[in-house]
């Protein structure tokens, strides 16, 4: 049938028609097969195959359970319910509110921003720079640099082997255990050069100047020469020491029937010991007295001491051995020398910084020499 205007056909049957117009409707309980079909109205029935003209579409509201959709273009609903199937989705940019999301590979971002529920992260192996880290717990780790911002750390019970430690105030503790402080000690009677162990972190440095000669006694009975000062005596501590540089000067001299000679210092850095003074000679006069040389003087250290003063001759009556010649003076490291009991030279103090003694007598002779000053180190880790 062809070109036919057709109203209410209800049909058991096949019906084949080229083409046609159903202006009311169209019932029918078996197939039509047709080239073109136009219905005004509805069309009810259990199955179609074909395509649906693009006017035909904008009624569709609903579509029952599909096996399968392709679609070129793009899906634009409310909600859309379903799994998809193409594991990649480089399209999907952004998501709204996730109620949960399970990753079972890895989470590239720049930035992710939450609460990780999950307290064990065996995974995460580097973090970038903290600006504040809070643990409840124990911390782990082979190595932690930085600086502990709580003063106090009493769970710290142990360390392991520290190169060095400082402590501003005490430390108490049941014992103590390890390597002496204390390095070496260094001794200097001539002049040179002091060069600090590998390690020495302080250094106590004693320098003694040189020791005064004694006074010699006139040639005159019983006169009685006075005897030398001691070397001053600097102490100074020196933090992290370097090499330095070092003058000894020698003891005090003498000569027959003359005063004795004053000591050398000893100059180390701007630590300066002077030397002690020289006895005065012996007098002609009964009852005079020939005073001991002065104590040297002693500058630039934490601790400084002059030298102690050497004892005074004096002339009692003419005969050689009733006059009482001066002891030397004694220094920390050296003893003065001591006057003779009867005619005869003085005696040189022991030691070093220390003084001679005055001579007692008539004869040519002489006091006692003064002995060579010193410098004393004292190395500490």
């Amino acid at each position: 049938m062809k070109n036919t205007a057709l109203r209410n056909w209800l049909l058991a049957g096949m019906l084949c028609i080229s083409s046609g117009l159903f202006s009311q409707g169209l019932s029918v309980t078996g197939t039509i097969d047709v080239n073109n079909l136009t219905v005004t109205g509805t069309i009810q029935g259990g199955t179609y195959s074909g395509t649906f003209s693009a006017g035909s579409l904008a009624n569709i509201t609903s579509i029952g359970t599909l096996t399968s959709l392709t679609v070129t273009n793009n899906i634009s609903a409310a909600t859309l319910s379903g799994v998809l199937s193409t594991v990649a989705q480089p399209n999907i940019t952004s998501l709204g509110t996730l109620s949960s999301l399970t990753v079972s590979g890895l989470i590239n971002a720049g930035t992710i921003s939450a609460t990780i529920i999950t307290a064990a992260q065996p995974n995460i192996t580097s973090l970038g720079t903290q600006t504040a880290l809070t643990v409840s717990g124990l911390v782990n780790a082979i190595t932690i640099s930085g600086t502990l911002t709580t003063a106090s750390q009493t769970n710290i019970t142990t360390l392991g082997t520290l190169t060095n430690l400082t402590v501003t105030g005490s430390i108490t503790g049941g014992s103590f255990s390890g390597v002496d402080g204390l390095i070496r000690m260094v001794v200097f009677t001539s002049t040179g050069t002091y060069t600090p162990s590998a390690g020495c972190r302080k250094a106590i440095v004693h320098v003694v100047g040189g020791g005064g000669g004694g006074g010699g006694p006139l040639a005159n009975n019983g006169s009685a020469g006075g005897g030398g000062g001691a070397g001053g005596y600097v102490i100074e501590i020196l933090t992290n020491p370097t090499s330095q540089g070092f003058t000894i000067n020698t003891g005090g001299g003498v000569t027959n029937n003359a005063s004795g000679t004053a000591g050398g210092s000893v100059v180390f850095g701007g630590i300066t010991a002077g030397g002690g003074g020289g006895g005065l000679v012996g007098t002609g006069t009964i009852g005079a007295i020939s005073l001991g040389g002065a104590g040297g003087t002693a500058a630039g250290g934490d601790i400084n001491i002059p030298g102690m003063p050497g004892f005074n001759g004096v002339k009692i009556v003419n005969t050689n051995s009733l006059g009482m010649a001066g002891n030397g003076a004694s220094s920390p490291f050296g003893s003065g020398g001591r006057a003779p009991a009867t005619a005869g030279a003085g005696v040189t103090g022991t030691g070093n910084g220390s003084g001679g003694s005055g001579g007692l007598g008539n004869s040519a002779t002489a006091g006692g020499t003064g002995t060579n000053g010193i410098i004393i180190i004292y190395e500490y880790r």
